[in-house]
């Protein structure tokens, strides 16, 4: 397809980029459009702004963010991981956001 001819040197991001299209595309679909927000963004945010917060899942239930904030994530489990990740969700506390 036209995206494995743009990306060709890479062959896993490819995979990876294919892998992340379709996880969650109609569940997403359906969600509100939300801010993208760092730590200090997402304390200036009303409680129930939607928003999309990127930063590492460095354990149960725990958001680092990429500014080096710490979110408390509650909803749907998140599985820990060192890459890279956007949770999208609620604000539900000062550091604390529902995970949609």
């Amino acid at each position: 397809n036209s995206l494995s001819a743009k990306i060709s040197c890479c062959p896993s991001l490819h995979k990876l980029l294919a892998a992340m299209a379709v996880v969650g595309l109609e569940e997403m679909a359906a969600l509100p459009v939300a801010e993208r927000a760092n730590f200090k963004l997402f304390q200036q945010l009303s409680m129930g702004t939607p928003v999309r917060v990127g930063g590492r899942i460095t354990g149960p239930s725990m958001l680092t963010t990429t500014d080096g904030g710490n979110l408390t994530l509650s909803g749907p489990e998140v599985a820990q991981s060192e890459n890279f990740a956007e949770v999208v969700g609620t604000k539900s506390g000062d550091a604390a956001l529902a995970v949609a």
